[in-house]
């Protein structure tokens, strides 16, 4: 960290000499800036030109730093890589020839390192703004819910923004990305909140799916976001247990639907039927749900429909007693479940659309080359084009980052496949430096 806070002096100090250059510094200021001018060689058209390039860079390098710095992540690094890279720039035209036809040359090198580091710049603003949304709609969600756990009336229109947020992303076809409730360990609002936007995400994504719901989306986001605001009523030495429940442990925690769908009928009167689905979402086909014991049609379609969203997301995210499943497994263990009667069938097999691998998912090739999931081929009836996406690769075999990703489709290759998905901290690992936009 010392190291970077070392990179951006220098690269205030050089600022200082560009603005002097430039003749933005006022007669006020301190002389040397007048000796830095006179000591400058003459400089050509094209040199000027990348020094003014190189000043913007460095305004927005500054301006990145502090959020890209604010803990020793991903993006903190590629920030400390960039840093790197913007000194190396500066002391190169620092030492500008004075000779114009030396100059040209080594503004050749100057320029294309300019170009890299405004890339660089690029995707470190794109993934910050990844991060900065995902991080605001978590605060805003943890707000609305504790507001209405501790029995305030809270409007819909700040859920109903989150949802239309959710159902936009999805229908542009944006990078699935799920928040890990442990990130909030110890905050049991944070860590519901976190858990309803996975499932509220999931839910979005398979709706168009759905021939009874595709027309009117709003009711089944809302009831992600809301079905478990009970839960705030749980011990967080319980929720966040790296053991079995005890018995009465157990129904205790049976409890948050029925305690949550009593909070959305007296808080959230205008929700329609979404009371019904906050205290049905726990119930099972085959009746061992809770906290009634429900079973076939008597459990409403919504409410099965996010059982089977709940239970995926759970297995895809990690929790205190068990790591998390990669997305083929939790989705074929949602599968198996709906054979077992434990999950709706069709709500089961509406998360074949999403792939055994869902957009944005990092994944390993069977010849050792990464790639990322691009598209899916959404054909629920065909589990082979589930298995088999259109993928961007990334790497070679060896692990080297390819210039530009090259596009695949798997289901139309003769032979290759996807040998398992890459868990969020090995992608970090292997492709934070060249991809920090897949690290958030």
């Amino acid at each position: 960290m010392a190291d970077t806070h070392g990179l951006l002096e220098r690269i205030a100090a050089f600022r200082e000499r560009l603005d002097a250059q430039s003749g933005t510094k006022s007669e006020s200021q301190s002389s040397t800036a007048v000796v830095a001018v006179l000591e400058t060689p003459r400089l050509t058209p094209r040199a000027q030109r990348l020094l003014v390039m190189a000043r913007g860079l460095i305004a927005k390098q500054r301006q990145l730093g502090a959020e890209a710095l604010e803990a020793d992540d991903a993006l903190g690094h590629y920030h400390r890589g960039t840093a790197a890279l913007t000194d190396s720039a500066l002391r190169l035209a620092q030492q500008l020839p004075p000779s114009a036809e030396t100059q040209l040359l080594a503004c050749d090198g100057l320029e294309h390192l300019l170009k890299v580091i405004d890339q660089r710049n690029d995707s470190l603003q794109e993934a910050l703004t990844l991060r900065a949304c995902d991080r605001d709609r978590l605060e805003r969600l943890t707000v609305l819910l504790t507001t209405l756990h501790s029995g305030t009336a809270v409007p819909l229109n700040p859920l109903v923004d989150l949802v239309n947020e959710l159902l936009d992303e999805s229908r542009r076809g944006t990078r699935l990305r799920l928040h890990c409730p442990l990130d909030a360990a110890g905050d049991v609002p944070r860590a519901v909140a976190a858990h309803a936007l996975n499932v509220a995400a999931i839910v979005a994504q398979l709706l168009p799916h759905d021939y009874e719901w595709a027309a009117k989306p709003v009711l089944p986001v809302l009831g992600a976001l809301v079905m478990d605001v009970g839960m705030l009523s749980v011990p967080a030495e319980m929720l966040f247990a790296a053991r079995a429940l005890t018995v009465d442990e157990r129904r205790r925690l049976e409890l948050h639907p029925r305690e949550g769908s009593d909070l959305v009928r007296r808080l959230l009167p205008e929700s329609g039927p979404l009371a019904e689905i906050v205290l049905m979402h726990h119930e099972r086909p085959d009746g061992t749900g809770y906290p009634s014991g429900l079973c076939g049609d008597r459990v409403t379609t919504l409410a099965r429909f996010l059982s089977a969203a709940d239970t995926y997301t759970a297995l895809a995210t990690e929790r205190t007693y068990r790591t998390a499943m990669d997305t083929r497994s939790a989705l074929a263990e949602v599968l198996v479940l709906a054979e077992q009667g434990k999950l709706d069938r069709d709500f089961a097999e509406y998360h074949l659309n999403l792939s055994f691998h869902p957009i944005g998912t990092v994944v390993e090739l069977v010849d050792g080359r990464l790639a990322v999931v691009a598209a899916t081929h959404g054909r629920r009836a065909d589990v082979r084009s589930s298995v088999r996406p259109i993928v961007a690769v990334l790497t070679d075999a060896e692990g080297r980052v390819k210039a530009r990703p090259e596009f695949l489709d798997l289901a139309s290759a003769d032979r290759g496949g996807i040998l398992r998905s890459i868990p969020k901290q090995e992608s970090r690992a292997r492709l934070a430096e060249w991809y920090p936009e897949l690290c958030v």
